[in-house]
């Protein structure tokens, strides 16, 4: 989550990779408040669209962000309020990553933005929903603070991070994160 170089050491480099951890082709844009116009996708449709599915996990991706950081901003604390917004095996993965930053006395300050949301591919059985995204996060504004105040993080950080997210649900009124994994292909997040 902190974008930090691989070359960190000590407390940062644990703080980098608790928030890796902590944070989870056809459409393609920065993402913003503005995106979702705010009128719920159809689940009924016989058809849903790439654009329906695109606005439901912009608009499902940006509630998880500001739960995720608002765990972290509580140092990890009460980690199961990922819950609105995520399955409960990611629930369970994203809490136990929490707790190590919790006892590592780890709070973060500032919130994460999804640079880039590109829609990967998705499925639906039924009203089952399955989709994967490509996700640039930014953490440039984004600090992590120690139990001193002081920060962990490296001032070279690259600030951007490529992540795979999936999410599922029964609708697409609501997708639900289920995955979410560092990208090592090409960073796309530069491009």
């Amino acid at each position: 989550m902190f974008g930090q170089k691989r070359g960190a050491s000590g407390i940062a480099k644990s703080a980098v990779a608790l928030a890796i951890a902590l944070a989870l082709t056809s459409c393609s844009k920065n993402v913003s408040d503005d995106d979702y116009s705010g009128t719920p996708p159809a689940t009924d449709a016989a058809d849903v669209s790439d654009q329906e599915i695109y606005a439901s996990l912009t608009e499902s991706y940006s509630a998880y962000l500001k739960v995720a950081d608002q765990i972290l901003t509580d140092g990890g604390k009460s980690p199961e309020r990922i819950r609105s917004v995520s399955t409960e095996a990611f629930a369970s993965s994203f809490a136990a990553d929490a707790e190590e930053y919790a006892s590592a006395n780890l709070r973060s300050v500032g919130s994460t933005a999804a640079k880039t949301l590109e829609l990967q591919s998705w499925t639906r059985q039924s009203n089952a929903f399955n989709v994967t995204a490509y996700v640039c996060d930014d953490v440039s504004g984004i600090d992590v603070l120690n139990g001193d105040g002081s920060t962990v993080v490296s001032p070279d950080r690259d600030p951007t991070t490529p992540y795979e997210v999936s999410f599922e649900g029964d609708s697409i009124d609501q997708l639900l994160v289920s995955s979410k994994t560092l990208w090592t292909g090409t960073d796309f997040c530069d491009e």
